[in-house]
């Protein structure tokens, strides 16, 4: 029979250790406290102040009390999703708890069949806890509370949440390779690199835009005319051609993923160029040239060489000379 609260304050204070032990075993008194081991001395007297402390406790407060209401709270913005989880309870100083999660694979649509095992994700202190989630998956979350002399069972779990996917990030390493004048015309190929795959969604396109910008060594106005090119996210090199000489211009580059009927656009990554003019495009073209015929007769020589005999060559002087 269970006793009042009342009563198990009052035997907590009257009866010795071993009595209290002999209760926490077997749950009465009587013959288990007059059979049981003898008492031993304890020389570490913290120890044994610990040791009172925490049957008192069990025996007026009862076991460790199991983590309520459980509840998941989404603050999110346009590269950040947080999960911000919280309990209710009490509990003991240095009460640990354990955060457990498990994801559901399966798309948008829920499936209670289909999920991961549970998986310890943190371990705090506090009644709350604020984690990042893996976009596109569903989770769900439960804890456990544990002090150094046991634990308790564990929460309810919390409802399942599905975490959204956010905007891609940047492409990288977007630079110019070359530039060249066909026809008094500039054509510029530029290269990037595919974002970090943050978001398990793929690059569906990417946005290249590039204007003509007015220079501040010019008199003359220039319009800001923007033109673009879509360009499949396979696609990471890429030729603008029909520019004019000597100007500046601005290029843009943005990538684009698609989730069900929206677009998520990542920042723009930008590279500002000056054209070359078509005199500088002709000297190089004349340096190249040059450097290219003699390279050849350099070869050529080298061939000839290469034939001669190893042996010396004497010239003899002809009759009459």
């Amino acid at each position: 029979m269970l006793l009042e609260r009342g009563h198990r304050r009052a035997l907590t204070r009257e009866l010795p250790m071993h009595a209290l032990w002999s209760y926490g075993a077997h749950g009465k008194f009587g013959e288990h406290e007059r059979s049981g081991p003898p008492v031993v001395p304890v020389k570490n007297g913290n120890a044994c102040r610990e040791s009172c402390r925490f049957l008192k406790w069990m025996h007026t407060e009862g076991v460790l009390m199991q983590p309520e209401n459980v509840e998941v709270e989404v603050s999110s913005n346009d590269h950040s999703q947080n999960f911000s989880i919280k309990w209710n309870g009490s509990w003991p100083t240095a009460t640990v708890f354990i955060v457990s999660t498990r994801k559901q694979t399966k798309g948008k649509q829920l499936d209670k069949d289909v999920s991961h095992d549970w998986e310890e994700l943190i371990q705090t202190s506090h009644t709350s806890v604020e984690v990042q989630p893996v976009p596109l998956l569903w989770h769900q979350y439960k804890v456990l509370a544990v002090t150094q002399y046991g634990s308790s069972s564990f929460s309810i779990p919390s409802k399942l949440i599905f975490a959204k996917p956010l905007r891609p990030q940047p492409p990288r390493n977007f630079h110019v390779v070359s530039m060249y004048i066909i026809k008094d015309l500039v054509q510029v190929e530029v290269s990037w690199k595919k974002p970090l795959n943050t978001i398990a969604l793929p690059i569906h396109r990417y946005r290249l835009q590039w204007s003509l910008r007015p220079d501040i060594h010019l008199d003359e106005f220039i319009s800001l005319q923007v033109r673009d090119k879509r360009l499949k996210g396979t696609i990471h090199k890429f030729t603008i051609s029909n520019l004019q000489p000597n100007r500046t211009y601005v290029l843009e580059l943005q990538a684009i993923c698609r989730y069900e009927n929206r677009r998520l656009r990542s920042k723009q990554v930008t590279v500002r160029i000056q054209t070359p003019t078509v005199a500088e495009v002709m000297e190089t073209k004349k340096v190249k040239k040059t450097e290219i015929k003699r390279n050849k007769i350099n070869n050529f020589l080298k061939k000839v060489t290469s034939r001669l005999p190893d042996r010396p060559i004497t010239v003899t002087s002809m009759p009459g000379n």
